[in-house]
């Protein structure tokens, strides 16, 4: 995901209009949380709305993910 972001970035015009991610929360490589938490440190995908979804219903995972910035869980 990250490196897909840094990819459409070189392609896309400054200031164009990014697009709806919806992300897994149990991913390989990099968890939901740290792809998450990556992606709100950078201005540009900051913006970008993410919504979660797991097959888990951990109300204090779901907390953290909405305290990261996710939309919606």
């Amino acid at each position: 995901l990250i490196d897909y972001l840094r990819q459409e970035l070189d392609e896309k015009k400054p200031g164009a209009p990014l697009w709806l991610i919806i992300m897994d929360v149990n991913m390989p490589v990099m968890n939901g949380n740290t792809a998450l938490a990556k992606m709100k440190e950078h201005p540009l995908w900051r913006q970008i709305p993410v919504l979660m979804m797991s097959t888990s219903d951990d109300p204090l995972q779901i907390q953290e993910l909405l305290r990261l910035g996710a939309q919606s869980y």
